[in-house]
């Protein structure tokens, strides 16, 4: 069995600020609040693709994050949600939490979508604060490749090895 893995840390978007703003026109007097709510940050998903061989991609990277939301404006416009974080990984493809070890979801199924973490919502018109951001520290993706013809490499690599 032929085992591939990558460690890195990722991050959801966190949401955008929330605008705190007045309606202001000639003829209104006294027009009243007018912000608009900030967008709400990215998520993480981890997606199955079997055209995904390996987890090189994600070696030698650090951190992932996706896209945080934009601010509220005036006129009650609410800010642009952040782009979601798609990781394409192949098929039996098991995220680890490295800190405990613990399996945290097996990937199995071409198209298989997970939902790893959600991004932060936006800050409201009136000023609220902004809800954080999750993050994951370290997380492990382990692969596990198995197959008549990757048997045939590997023994091809052990025999290359013994005969230099």
């Amino acid at each position: 069995m032929f085992i591939d893995s990558a460690r890195f840390s990722v991050s959801s978007g966190k949401g955008g600020q929330g605008c705190a703003s007045f309606r202001r026109e000639k003829f209104v007097v006294q027009g009243g609040p007018d912000g608009g709510d900030g967008g709400k940050g990215g998520d993480v998903y981890f997606v199955v693709d079997s055209n995904t061989d390996t987890l090189s991609f994600y070696k030698g990277k650090k951190v992932f994050k996706a896209d945080k939301g934009q601010p509220g404006m005036g006129r009650q416009k609410t800010g642009k949600s952040g782009e979601h974080l798609l990781l394409t990984v192949p098929p039996g493809t098991q995220i680890i939490d490295d800190n405990t070890n613990e399996v945290l979801y097996d990937l199995l199924e071409d198209g298989e979508r997970f939902l790893f973490i959600e991004g932060g919502k936006g800050g409201d018109y009136e000023g609220k604060d902004v809800v954080g951001q999750d993050i994951a520290n370290e997380l492990k993706l382990v692969q596990f490749v198995d197959g008549k013809s990757t048997t045939n490499t590997i023994k091809r690599i052990k025999n290359s090895e013994t005969s230099n």
